[in-house]
């Protein structure tokens, strides 16, 4: 899915990380609540303070960006 990072800022995910990007995919690109299930575990980690899903490979990217934008000042 998406674009193919440069060697090196390649992120792996877990099968679970993986199972986690795909239902939050299908939440924002899909006009219909996800499954009880997983609407269940997403209210539940929302009420713990905690996101129900964290984008590494945007955090990576994020980060990457934020270096070479401070060095390039």
């Amino acid at each position: 899915m998406g674009v193919m990072p440069d060697a090196g800022f390649e992120i792996k995910l877990s099968e679970s990380e993986t199972y986690a990007l795909m239902m939050d995919r299908r939440a924002h690109d899909i006009l219909q609540p996800p499954p009880a299930k997983d609407a269940a575990t997403a209210k539940k980690l929302a009420q713990a303070g905690k996101p129900a899903f964290v984008d590494h490979q945007l955090e990576a990217a994020v980060k990457y960006l934020t270096t070479e934008l401070a060095k390039a000042q």
